[in-house]
């Protein structure tokens, strides 16, 4: 059976959209590939020598939905950023909970990465602040939201959606869980770079994983060990 492609399955992209496609599989030199599943949301998969983008069976994509995952494969094929992945080694699973390191990984590459995609998708499409709010705000109020996720979700309110009705939702959820020295740590890392960010992550809330976090960058044969960004104490 033939792979179905991004352009080939969708005809009527808009302009801007065809030429994003165009652009990302002309830098990595690849086709990307279109899959219909059964999540509710678009998604994307994606490595040195694929990309993919998953699309619900419920109808036709929303313009804003397609901006954002290209922008995720633009970011990694074009602009040379990195992908948060687990280690390639020789590491056996201890047990259940270590064996969903791998996934955790991907989730956290994707909440970081949403801190430098969304804005550029809001200022093109402003209408979705809207469902962002609405994401954020039943974040917030998750009771299994863990500690680095209601940091990130902090950031995001204050980067992203600069502030607005989630302020002090965020701002509470960092206060009880005696977050602030780390929240500022963690937005002066984003402003530096994603390797910054997510080396603050590990450092602050799981520096036992750190050995098996590493960075893969497009243009780089190897992973590159997220424990190599460390800069060394003055």
């Amino acid at each position: 059976m033939s792979i179905p492609y991004f352009t080939e399955l969708f005809t009527d992209l808009p302009i801007q959209l065809r030429k994003l496609v165009a652009k990302i599989e002309s830098h990595a030199d690849l086709r990307i590939e279109v899959e219909v599943s059964d999540q509710q949301t678009m998604a994307c998969e994606f490595g040195k020598r694929t990309a993919r983008i998953l699309i619900p069976d419920t109808g036709p994509p929303r313009g804003a939905s397609v901006f954002h995952e290209l922008l995720h494969l633009k970011r990694y094929f074009v602009d040379g950023v990195p992908k948060l992945i687990y280690c390639d080694d020789e590491h056996e699973f201890e047990d259940d909970d270590d064996a969903r390191t791998p996934r955790l990984f991907a989730r956290l590459d994707n909440q970081i990465e949403h801190l430098f995609i969304v804005p550029r998708e809001l200022a093109r499409y402003r209408s979705e602040r809207r469902y962002w709010e609405a994401r954020m705000g039943a974040l917030l109020t998750d009771p299994m939201l863990p500690d680095d996720g209601a940091l990130v979700a902090w950031e995001f309110v204050h980067r992203v959606l600069k502030s607005g009705v989630l302020s002090d939702a965020a701002q509470a959820q960092v206060h009880q869980r005696g977050l602030g020295d780390a929240c500022d740590r963690f937005h002066q890392a984003v402003e530096e770079s994603k390797e910054a960010a997510t080396l603050c992550l590990f450092e602050t809330f799981a520096p036992a994983k750190l050995p098996r976090a590493c960075l893969d960058y497009f243009d780089q044969p190897h992973e590159i060990p997220l424990a190599s960004m460390k800069r060394p104490a003055i």
